[in-house]
């Protein structure tokens, strides 16, 4: 089954990420989107027609989860995260504005 997708549905997901949209901007999104979400049903119905679920299930049941340990000591890999990030400022990595007001 594929969901087509609606300008109610583009208006909804730019209020949820707080980006305003352009009424001509939508029709390309829709048909955009749409074609990514028949691709992914296209995949999904492959998938169910090709992957025996009995392997699925010995998979889930074969997972073993780590034990918790003590996390490393707070700041060790710091220096060497900060260094490969392009901007820093104060210890932290520092990153363009990315939200846009909608009022």
């Amino acid at each position: 089954m594929v969901y087509m997708l609606i300008k109610k549905d583009i208006d909804k997901l730019a209020e949820l990420a707080r980006i305003s949209v352009l009424e001509e901007e939508k029709r390309e999104i829709i048909r955009d989107l749409d074609g990514v979400l028949e691709y992914v049903s296209v995949i999904k119905t492959f998938a169910q027609k090709n992957i025996k679920k009995e392997t699925n299930i010995e998979l889930l049941s074969n997972t073993h989860l780590r034990e918790d340990k003590e996390p490393h000591t707070s700041g060790v890999y710091t220096d060497e995260i900060l260094s490969e990030a392009p901007k820093t400022k104060d210890g932290y990595v520092k990153v363009n504005k990315t939200i846009q007001n909608l009022d």
